[in-house]
């Protein structure tokens, strides 16, 4: 069989609310963080023998797939919501047929749930050929980039919405720059729902050489300090600092003790350039809380999960890194989703209505071709 090459683009347009409040909480999976999609293109082009669906039924593969079939049944009002890939060995042990995406409960509580599907966009596909072979992504013919129009539109109507408001102190450029950053914390998972071959990938575009940690400190009220919570220590009800997300034991936790009765260690004056870029992973203790020792903790035994992603040079250079088995004839069940990855350090209120597109290419894997 001559290698083909499955191409499915998603063009992904997202833009703002129509206004920005500074009253909105800054929290990662807040409302204030919520993106609307207003474009959403997936399509397939290539060879007869390399044909895609939304239904395993062998009448209704095509060559393309329009924009239309693909969001019907998404809502109107449909917006983007960080979220979190964390949590992931749960479902995957169970070898759930669609991905499971998590959201914090509140400031109050450490403790995750399970998002709403309504917070990111995730759709069950099936790929068919006619013949065995492994499939991966072809890197080269991807696209993750800016929509630099959309950007600079966007950023020219917030700028002319809050210029004149007090303490305000950004150019358009400052605005598109912060817009430009969403890509950054864009993620692409493929679940790959073949018997034998369960499998799970997160593919980061931009990935850099900071981790993303799924644990941590957060401001998650934007009063410029980490929040914190009541828990019961030797019998007596105590202020501790919350350190949220997936760990191995929370028990390993280890604090500091308060070390004054009163908070004089941050005076907090918001304005508008500070929601701007408002950022949850910035803050400072409270003095007179029991606060997050890092080094005793980690000493102590400690570990926080870490995002298990793959670069784009991951799979350029090792076509292995992503292997779909297809086998002749039979459609093979992939989830493709998108979301906005909530422990990157880059999802913060600056990124608020950018636009991006995106392309993504799949290829017959280098003597991918599976017998039997």
């Amino acid at each position: 069989m001559t290698k083909k090459r499955l191409i499915l683009m998603a063009g992904v347009g997202v833009v703002a609310l129509a206004t920005i409040s500074v009253t909105l909480t800054l929290a990662w999976y807040g409302a204030s963080d919520s993106l609307r999609v207003n474009y959403f293109d997936l399509g397939i082009t290539g060879d007869q023998e390399l044909k895609i669906s939304t239904s395993p039924d062998l009448d209704s593969f095509k060559e393309s797939l329009s924009s239309e079939e693909l969001k019907a049944d998404l809502p109107n009002d449909f917006r983007l919501h960080p979220v979190s890939s964390m949590n992931k060995d749960n479902w995957m042990s169970q070898e759930k047929d669609a991905p499971i995406f998590y959201a914090p409960t509140s400031a109050l509580t450490p403790d995750f749930m399970e998002a709403s599907n309504d917070f990111y966009f995730s759709k069950k596909l099936y790929l068919l050929l006619d013949d065995s072979y492994n499939v991966t992504l072809d890197i080269d013919k991807c696209v993750f980039e800016n929509d630099d129009n959309s950007n600079l539109v966007h950023a020219q109507e917030q700028y002319a919405l809050h210029k004149d408001e007090e303490n305000f102190n950004l150019t358009i450029n400052d605005i598109k720059d912060g817009l430009d950053n969403l890509i950054n914390c864009l993620r692409v998972s493929i679940l790959v729902n073949v018997p034998g071959h369960y499998n799970y990938y997160i593919i980061d575009p931009k990935k850099g050489t900071q981790e993303t940690v799924f644990a941590g400190l957060l401001d998650n009220d934007g009063d410029g300090y980490y929040d914190t919570h009541e828990e019961l220590v030797d019998g007596v009800y105590q202020t501790l600092e919350t350190v949220y997300g997936e760990m191995n034991n929370r028990q390993l936790i280890k604090y500091n003790n308060p070390v004054s009765n009163t908070d004089s260690s941050y005076t907090h004056v918001p304005n508008t350039e500070e929601f701007f870029y408002g950022n949850c992973f910035n803050g400072v203790s409270r003095s007179t809380a029991y606060t997050y020792n890092q080094e005793a903790s980690f000493a102590n035994g400690l570990k926080f999960a870490k995002e298990e992603s793959l670069s784009l040079d991951d799979i350029r250079n090792h076509e292995s890194a992503i292997e779909i088995p297809c086998y002749k004839n039979e459609p093979t069940e992939i989830v493709v989703s998108y979301y906005l990855e909530g422990w990157d350090r880059e999802c913060i209120n600056a990124t608020m209505g950018a636009s991006f597109d995106t392309k993504l290419s799949f290829k017959l894997s280098s003597g991918g071709i599976i017998h039997g």
